[in-house]
């Protein structure tokens, strides 16, 4: 059914109250109140400057048609897209592993989404190395200091398995299976996979939401606690579906990259540290903002559009 057409002061509100709610699945932050005010003037106007739309501040059918589209991996139009893509490169490893697997899906989405293929194959090139199953098995990292939501609440169970870096709480993991053994590093080369699904396991025994929540998954390394922003209903049926093959892992990609325009607009203007701050958070937005602009240099370098 088509939507009202809405603007500053409109008496609509339960259509602006619509309008506030999925402007907030989309990034914002606004009280979902019914009040079409400034606030929600301002969203609009920012919405549509990542997406290109003219900046009115009206909430038009173009503006709906964008908010309300569901997820990716549910499009059928997507669904028939082939992974691979007709284009095969050579050199800088990450990078074309990551287009050469799964080009084909990442030009239709970057297509949809308006900027280029070669950010999206830069931004699995840092996140995974281009590569979302390993030796057969999905990705992951296992995150403590994420896992601590749990552990605060069960502090003598958690302290007495899992560990890091109060300082840093990113680094120095390691955990443990029972007190008598020695502590195990996690995200070593040396560890590997095996170390991180040993450690989900175990935490999936103490409360399996919580452990799989403390997990990034797949080729986007996406953070289980993202589950609902991508569209999945549960953690579990997004490990489901990570775990069963590589086109949800892009779709992801993509549901989460449009889960806050911001992101959307960073990569269509080439702000790779404006995009790694909301995607990797703001602490290490300049490390992973470089490798991302290097890895697009890479890209374009061979080739990708």
């Amino acid at each position: 059914m088509a939507r009202p057409t809405l603007s500053r002061g409109t008496s609509d509100k339960a259509a602006a109250k619509e309008l506030q709610a999925l402007l907030n699945k989309n990034g914002e932050r606004l009280t979902v109140d019914g009040d079409f005010g400034g606030g929600t003037e301002t969203a609009v106007k920012g919405f549509q400057l990542s997406y290109g739309l003219g900046q009115t501040g009206v909430a038009d059918a173009a503006v709906w048609a964008i908010l309300d589209r569901p997820p990716y991996f549910r499009q059928p139009a997507f669904k028939s897209v082939k992974l691979v893509p007709d284009l095969q490169v050579s050199g800088s490893k990450s990078v074309a592993t990551a287009w050469n697997k799964y080009g084909g899906l990442l030009a239709a989405l970057s297509e949809d989404l308006g900027f280029s293929p070669s950010s999206a194959a830069a931004v699995l090139a840092v996140e995974s190395a281009g590569e979302g199953f390993w030796d057969g098995k999905m990705v992951i990292r296992f995150e403590n200091h994420i896992f601590y939501r749990w552990g605060k609440d069960h502090a003598d169970v958690y302290k007495a398995h899992f560990r890091f870096n109060n300082s840093s709480s990113w680094k120095d993991h390691s955990w443990r299976p029972d007190t008598r053994a020695l502590w195990r590093p996690l995200h070593t080369k040396e560890a590997g996979q095996a170390e991180e699904w040993a450690a989900l396991e175990y935490a999936r025994t103490l409360d399996d939401t919580a452990a799989l929540n403390s997990i990034s998954m797949g080729a986007p390394q996406i953070m289980g606690f993202n589950s609902a922003k991508i569209g999945f209903s549960s953690v579990q049926e997004m490990f489901e579906a990570f775990n069963a093959g590589d086109r949800a892992h892009i779709c992801g990609l993509f549901d989460f990259i449009r889960s806050d325009h911001l992101m959307v607009r960073a990569l269509r203007t080439e702000d790779w540290t404006g995009f790694a701050g909301i995607y990797n958070g703001g602490g290490q937005k300049d490390y992973y903002g470089g490798k991302i602009g290097e890895n697009v240099q890479k890209a374009k370098g061979l080739g990708i559009p």
